[in-house]
């Protein structure tokens, strides 16, 4: 698909699940791919007019997001620079995979296990309770957070 211009009715088709894309330049589309509740790959294709599908040989794959269950230890200075263990579900060995500390600061996690990860915690200027996620292509983050106090 070659020299895409602007239109609303601009989608990509994942699986049988079709979205609207956004048009970012004649070769370049954005597409939110839709929630699926099981891992699995579909094709994804693209139509310029919404009912047309155009087959482009490129598959998408969903994979099950991070779940969280304890973090150790569940508090400390606001110095940083100690690791803490989160442990929960569906962890991945990717080069993406993060912790997400306070909602804004990112940092790279160390995967031990489809289990347990280890994030080294930052510093910070502000004292109290603060969330920390986890994601594992640094994209979408595990839906629970852990609660740590600094």
């Amino acid at each position: 698909m070659g020299n895409l211009l602007p239109s609303p009715t601009l989608s990509c088709r994942f699986g049988l699940m079709v979205v609207k894309a956004a048009f970012l330049s004649t070769a370049l589309l954005r597409c939110t791919a839709p929630q699926q509740s099981n891992e699995g790959t579909v094709g994804l294709s693209v139509s310029t007019n919404g009912i047309d599908f155009e087959p482009s040989g490129v598959q998408f794959t969903y994979i099950t997001p991070p779940k969280l269950l304890d973090i150790s230890p569940t508090s400390g200075t606001a110095a940083g620079g100690y690791d803490v263990t989160i442990t929960g579900e569906h962890f991945r060995k990717t080069e993406h995979l993060m912790c997400i500390v306070g909602g804004t600061t990112t940092i790279v996690a160390t995967f031990l296990s489809d289990t347990s990860v280890v994030c080294s915690m930052p510093s910070t200027d502000t004292v109290g309770n603060t969330t920390v996620y986890v994601s594992n292509f640094g994209m979408s983050e595990s839906s629970e957070h852990m609660v740590f106090e600094y």
